[in-house]
């Protein structure tokens, strides 16, 4: 996205990835948490029952709405905004 070429670091990025990923339909996000959870597309394809093609490409139309190069960059990214807020201790 052309927001990108402004990026002024990772929390720019990840406010970018945040917002286009209600841009995801339905079953690309499924397929997204399953290849983000370590499933090979045989395996999603599976699961989901649909063919692997078709696991290829709603990876494929994912990972380019979300400005991202492979699923790698996506559990970096993602993970990183689903990660729960630190909560700080209290002193005693």
């Amino acid at each position: 996205p052309p927001e990108l070429l402004t990026d002024t670091g990772p929390q720019r990025r990840d406010d970018i990835v945040a917002t286009a990923a209600d841009r995801l339909s339905e079953r690309q996000r499924e397929v997204l948490n399953l290849a983000l959870q370590g499933k090979p597309n045989k395996i999603i394809a599976r699961e989901l029952n649909i063919a692997v093609g078709t696991v290829k490409h709603h990876l494929s139309v994912a990972l380019d709405v979300l400005g991202l190069e492979n699923r790698t960059e996506a559990i970096y990214r993602l993970g990183r905004l689903l990660r729960p807020a630190a909560h700080s201790q209290p002193e005693a």
